[in-house]
């Protein structure tokens, strides 16, 4: 009796690449080899390939036999049905004719490996093993079930829910080998199965589903097979995979795919075939090392992809075709990357916000020419650079003013921040012919010097004079200059308590959001001129001296604010950093009526009591701010007055509070009494 052969249509989405010699037309244009099943003794059962439409009386040839006879079609399977003898070993090559048109195509030999009837749910076309019914904790899955070709592995649907083969089980399995001819691992697949700590791949392996091994206990090095062409979403997070080899001819690897896999080690190549890395793919694998390149075919990286990988510690190669850097691609939080230098193509157009924000080893920065927009934070903490200047290319037309929002504010943030060596980094310079942005004295403005981007931290100067044309000063334009002493401010520079959304510092003002906490000022001066601000002992009043709007950090001593002064201003203190603060205590006159909430929750929380003991026994807050208060102010409205008695008086009769307990407690032991309003009466009466 002869075996059967029979052919086998595949119109899935699966499995190998192809040989193909065409000799004619277009109809066999989506004609693609996927593989010979032979049994154990190498007699072919099946072929499979795959074409969009059957052309009429095609025929097929395998080694000078013609097969045509007893289609037959199932969904979006066609079989043929015919005995042979023949045998395979290898690979196959075969002959496709119709229409007086010939292909060869070479397809490779899978030997067939049956599973036990029973021991799987099939999917109803037959093709897909949805789940497992056995008990064996090491499962080898079958290519072949129920007499059909098994090609997909997982993809349960519950409820418009995808679950694990384990029919949502967690434990049970330890080890899964997937027999040659599986094409794909489905969503989910393996998701949660905790006891799970090693897979063998197949060699037709083409795609990985997503979730399919978050939540497993896989724990190996990880060598995807040569076929694979795509990673789905998460389809590895968190797993403590501790190598990973990627084949050339992967083009995706989805958003979040190897996401905290921190015991992921070693070096990373990325394979030249690669067109798309998502989201977050590789954010927090810290222990990756060596360098990194980037493929020519992924035109862009998207957000987060390499984010907090502290660990690579070789080069970071952008290669050409590269157009696009996203939303903290490259960058760390709290901690540092160790690139030790930067390479960027000629194609970049974009570096997307806080790119490469704590790149702090990266060496030097040449910004290539046709780079058009360096967003918010592109080069924060990027403090190893040893350039002497930083050359703004003659393309860029966007320098900041696009982190999280919809429109670009044109106020950059954290752009340059913290950028460069106080020994080496001196100057910005613009390219001849930039239409948008200018450099004096080696200083980054726009081409109207309107505003100002950013000030080398490197810059010896200790003066520096705004030109009088600037009006806008972009948050922390002032990078940590070490040397600078006083700060003139021209006469159309206005202070404003706000600053556009894209910045991450909304607790200052304009200008101390600009000078930020790292800086050695002692002076801030007006000219006489300005018609809003004055200066008193370098401190920055609004023109009346009823504000203060800046106290400079590198003030000595005593900061002692001067009548009739009667508000501290949002940002007028900027003491995030209380060791960067000189000066040791602010002193505050009695019309002091109002201090701005984060002013004084700085003060509070962040300063030493010697800083601030001279402010603390006048600070109430009243349930939206903190404000000065007067001493017998029971009412807090600013005067002491027999209304004040009154209001203890009335508080104590009906079991209330009055409005602060500490203005009202006059004789300062801690409780509101009628002892209280005695003492508030006789204060009132010898006034």
């Amino acid at each position: 009796m002869k075996k059967p052969f029979i052919l086998l249509i595949l119109c899935l989405f699966t499995v190998f690449n192809l040989s193909v010699f065409a000799f004619g037309s277009d109809v066999f244009d989506s004609l693609e080899a996927r593989a010979v099943y032979v049994d154990g003794s190498g007699a072919i059962k099946l072929i499979a390939y795959k074409l969009s439409e059957v052309p009429e009386g095609m025929t097929l040839t395998v080694d000078g036999v013609d097969f045509t006879d007893n289609v037959q079609s199932e969904g979006s399977m066609v079989y043929q049905y015919t005995d042979t003898d023949l045998t395979a070993a290898g690979s196959v090559d075969i002959t496709f004719s119709a229409g007086g048109e010939s292909v060869v195509l070479t397809a490779p030999v899978i030997e067939i490996v049956e599973g036990a009837s029973g021991e799987w749910t099939a999917s109803d076309d037959g093709h897909s093993l949805l789940t497992y019914n056995g008990s064996d904790a090491e499962v080898t899955v079958p290519n072949f079930y129920n007499n059909k070709p098994i090609m997909i592995i997982g993809g349960k649907n519950v409820d418009g829910s995808y679950i694990n083969i384990l029919d949502g089980k967690k434990t049970g399995i330890t080890k899964i080998t997937l027999s040659n001819g599986i094409t794909a691992i489905y969503h989910y697949a393996f998701r949660d199965i905790s006891s799970l700590k090693t897979v063998v791949f197949p060699d037709t392996l083409r795609s990985i589903g997503g979730v399919s091994f978050y939540g497993t206990g896989i724990a190996q090095d990880l060598v995807l097979p040569a076929s694979t062409k795509n990673i789905y979403a998460n389809a590895f997070r968190g797993t403590k995979i501790t190598s990973l080899t990627l084949n050339e001819g992967l083009e995706k690897i989805g958003a979040q795919a190897f996401i905290n896999c921190t015991k992921l080690s070693g070096s990373l190549v990325l394979p030249s075939t690669l067109t798309e890395i998502g989201k977050s793919a590789f954010y927090g694998c810290s222990s990756l090392t060596g360098d990194l390149v980037i493929p020519p075919g992924v035109k862009s990286i998207d957000e987060g992809t390499f984010f907090k990988c502290g660990g690579f510690n070789g080069k970071l190669v952008i290669s050409e075709g590269v157009e696009e850097l996203g939303f903290l691609s490259f960058g760390n939080s709290g901690a540092y990357n160790h690139f030790t230098s930067l390479e960027l193509p000629s194609t970049l157009k974009k570096i997307g916000p806080y790119c490469f924000q704590n790149c702090s080893s990266i060496k030097y920065l040449t910004l290539n020419e046709g780079l058009e927009t360096i967003s918010d934070g592109a080069f924060d903490h990027c403090s190893g650079l040893e350039n002497e200047k930083i050359i703004i290319p003659a393309s860029v037309k966007i320098i900041g003013g696009d982190y999280d929002v919809e429109e670009n504010t044109n106020y950059g943030d954290h752009v340059f921040y913290d950028a460069g060596k106080d020994s080496t980094f001196k100057a910005f310079e613009v390219a001849d012919g930039n239409e948008f942005f200018t450099a004096v004295d080696g200083v980054l403005y726009d081409k109207n010097v309107t505003r100002m981007i950013a000030y080398p931290r490197g810059k010896t100067d200790e003066t520096f004079v705004l030109p009088d044309t600037v009006t806008q000063l972009d948050g922390l334009s002032f990078s940590r200059p070490t040397y600078l002493k006083k700060l003139v401010l021209p006469d159309n520079f206005v202070l404003s308590d706000s600053v556009p959304e894209n910045s991450l510092n909304q607790d200052g003002n304009n200008l101390s959001i600009a000078l930020y906490v790292f800086n050695n000022l002692q002076e801030i001066a007006v000219n006489d001129t300005n018609e809003n601000y004055t200066v008193k002992n370098g401190v920055l009043y609004s023109k009346d001296g009823l504000s203060v709007w800046y106290i400079p950090q590198g003030a000595q001593g005593d900061v002692v604010i001067e009548p009739p002064c009667e508000r501290l201003e949002k940002g007028c203190v900027y003491i995030s950093d209380v060791g960067r603060v000189k000066w040791q205590t602010l002193c505050l006159p009695d019309t002091v009526n109002y201090v701005d909430p984060d002013v004084l929750k700085m003060l509070n929380e962040t300063a030493n009591s010697a800083r601030t003991d001279k402010i603390h026994d006048r600070l109430v807050y009243t349930g939206d701010m903190y404000i000065i208060y007067i001493q017998g102010d029971a009412d807090l409205n600013g005067t002491v007055n027999e209304n004040d008695a009154r209001t203890v008086l009335y508080a104590n009769a009906r079991g209330e509070s009055v409005f602060s307990t500490v203005a009202a407690d006059m004789n300062n032991d801690g409780k509101v009494d009628i002892r209280d309003a005695v003492l508030i009466l006789g204060t009132f009466e010898t006034e």
